[in-house]
């Protein structure tokens, strides 16, 4: 399996889900969401296909 975040963000720790009250706080240099604590469409096309594997697999 390919490694697709190279920086994971402090508040976010790569998913683009923040963990600080649901607010998004990220890093700028998060490769995940770019900051803003949204993914990008690339990152949820594959946060679907994560969901087609099943609830869990990466975990």
């Amino acid at each position: 399996m390919v490694q697709v975040y190279l920086i994971e963000c402090r508040y976010c720790r790569g998913d683009g889900k923040s963990r600080i009250n649901g607010i998004p706080q990220c890093d700028s240099s998060c490769s995940a969401c770019g900051g803003d604590g949204d993914l990008t469409v690339e990152e949820r096309n594959l946060e679907h296909s994560d969901r087609l594997r099943g609830p869990g697999w990466h975990e």
